[in-house]
């Protein structure tokens, strides 16, 4: 009996070495010492790169992506993807690759496929300026099935010290920029595989209309590497912090690129999802949340920058050839600390995540999260409105509204549906409720809106409740608070710290029938008209100036479930109309009246 009876053939082996040679030859830079076959790999440092440097090292492999190969028989891509999810990996600290290692691991060795798998990562070293040092080809028999085989990778890189990208620098305000994917990458495969071909029945050649291409050559796009877009912004100082979208989708690598007491807020609708992974939300019945956890969703790394860097940013990509580059959002102060009840579950809409949160708000359909690390910086807007209340209200550049709510969220809906359409430019940074039962949260989860249950019972006072709206608000720099069935007086800190800046709809034309039951008291007094009220809110119950009106008649044989009925047809006409006419400005307040400019 020999070693290649029982499964391991060294001839194989050394044949798979005088292949490879050549390949790792090809890659070799001015650092290398050392040739392949030698028991260690040799580099030579050149300090002149740097005053200060530092070595950045990661290792990682390709996932269940490799199955695909498998199956397919394409083994020269595999290798390529590897090479680039660590580059980008280190580059997600600043770093420059110097050297590369491979590992493979099969049970039968066949040197063609072992070639294969090289030459796609050392094309993947030439592609990225790092030399291919060395690696190791392991025969296991037993172990792997014939034709399989693992494939992992080791990479080291330098950066000067003082241009380390590790985050620290970033505050709120910062900008968010989105580089995009070439496809899957290396992350999601097993549930992408499941859809595809456990559930989906497709084969690996299947044309799929949708995406525009073969299902294997959808699944094995290229990793893309960032390295040559994103260099140029390291050497000018514009970044302050890198996230590579690998596992973990969206949802858990960004925060890794934050700092303590920073969220990010991101607006879904500033880049299109590709149509693989619309495809396969589809065809699988994934839920959103578990999408973005899962997969890129089309972005592949994302840039953090300066607020005034970040139009050269997307310039210096544009001209380095990634004119897609997108705005994603913005860096944002977050609050924890009473704001969550105990029923409450500390996580995001997007998916459950260890130090993260809570998801954000929705501009046009967004998809925003913030992931929460400790008490963010609130920044108090006062003097802002004294001024505006004194000589009429601008235009809200901001935008961005909260909606607090008691009940199922009509009108939440209707106001989304409003900026879906464009009827209301505006964004929904939060929907608070006093009740954790509410159907409405449940509506704004589902849009990818950030949905809190502040419950009254875990304050001890009414206006520490109210306090504690003011600071959730703040933090997420609310101009305007809608109101859409609240079932709770607003209190003196809400009223002082958002001056005519609360929003109400009331179901009658006021001042007739405040308070409750408005249905029935305009049924019980008889009255022919009545209607739907947005309206300022002050101290005064339904009091406040009226800012937009819609008359309905009431039939004689009208109940109060068909008159409540055709009354809220009108308020979700009118509510987002009100919205979009306080937030456009170009309005004042004269003693108890709304006064629009030129009226």
């Amino acid at each position: 009996m020999d070693y290649r009876q029982s499964g391991v053939d060294i001839e194989a082996g050394n044949e798979t070495v005088r292949r490879i040679k050549s390949l790792a030859r090809a890659t070799f830079t001015s650092g290398v010492l050392s040739d392949i076959g030698s028991f260690g790999g040799l580099f030579r440092l050149d300090r002149d790169l740097c005053r200060d440097p530092v070595l950045v090292s990661s290792a990682d492999g390709v996932g269940t992506k490799l199955t695909v190969a498998f199956v397919t028989g394409r083994h020269d891509s595999v290798g390529s993807d590897l090479v680039s999810h660590c580059v980008n990996d280190i580059l997600a600290q600043g770093a420059e690759p110097l050297f590369f290692l491979d590992y493979l691991a099969t049970g039968r060795l066949s040197p063609l496929v072992v070639e294969q798998v090289v030459a796609g990562v050392a094309r993947g070293c030439r592609e990225n300026g790092c030399a291919l040092l060395g690696g190791e080809t392991a025969e296991m028999p037993g172990f792997y099935a014939d034709g399989e085989y693992d494939l992992a990778g080791f990479i080291v890189g330098i950066v000067d010290r003082e241009r380390i990208v590790d985050g620290r620098a970033i505050v709120p305000g910062d900008r968010l920029i989105g580089l995009p994917s070439a496809g899957l990458h290396t992350n999601g495969y097993s549930l992408a595989r499941r859809v595809l071909f456990d559930a989906g029945g497709l084969r690996p050649d299947t044309f799929v209309p949708e995406f525009g291409t073969t299902v294997a050559d959808a699944l094995l796009a290229p990793h893309r590497s960032y390295l040559s877009a994103v260099r140029p912004l390291v050497e000018r100082s514009l970044v302050k912090g890198l996230a590579h979208i690998t596992g973990g989708g969206i949802t858990e690598n960004v925060p890794r690129a934050l700092p303590e007491g920073c969220a990010a807020e991101i607006d879904r609708r500033a880049w299109e999802v590709p149509p693989l992974f619309r495809f396969l939300q589809q065809r699988g019945g994934i839920a959103t949340d578990e999408m973005y956890r899962v997969f890129n969703m089309g972005i592949g790394l994302v840039v953090v920058c300066a607020e005034r860097d970040s139009e050269r940013v997307i310039q210096a990509l544009t001209r380095g050839g990634d004119s897609e580059a997108v705005r994603l959002g913005t860096v944002r102060a977050p609050l924890w600390a009473t704001l969550l009840s105990p029923t409450d579950q500390r996580v995001s809409n997007l998916a459950p995540i260890p130090i993260a949160v809570r998801s954000t708000s929705l501009h046009r359909l967004a998809y925003c999260f913030q992931f929460l690390g400790g008490l963010g910086h609130v920044v108090t807007r006062s003097t802002q409105y004294e001024h505006h209340s004194k000589k009429g209200y601008d235009p809200f550049s901001g935008r961005r509204i909260a909606i607090l709510i008691s009940g199922r969220g009509s009108n939440l809906q209707a106001i989304i549906d409003a900026i879906a359409n464009g009827r209301l430019e505006a964004t929904i940074a939060i929907v608070i409720s006093n009740r954790s039962d509410a159907q409405g949260l449940i509506r704004a989860r589902e849009a990818g809106i950030e949905a809190l249950c502040l419950n009254p019972r875990d304050h001890p006072s009414r206006d520490l409740y109210d306090r504690a709206i003011v600071d959730v608000l703040r933090a997420r720099d609310v101009d305007l608070i809608c109101l859409a069935g609240f079932m709770r007086l607003v209190g003196h800190p809400l009223l002082e710290a958002f001056p005519n800046r609360i929003l109400n709809i009331h179901p009658s034309l006021l001042p007739a029938f405040p308070g409750l039951d408005a249905q029935r008291q305009a049924l019980e007094h008889g009255v022919r008209i009545t209607g739907a009220t947005v309206h300022l809110v002050t101290s005064e119950l339904d009091s406040g100036p009226i800012v937009l009106q819609a008359a309905v008649p009431v039939p004689d044989d009208d109940t109060v479930d068909t008159l409540s009925a055709r009354i809220l047809i009108e308020e979700h006409r009118i509510y987002p109309e009100a919205i979009r006419i306080v937030l456009e400005g170009g309005w004042s307040i004269a003693g108890r009246r709304f006064v629009l400019s030129g009226r």
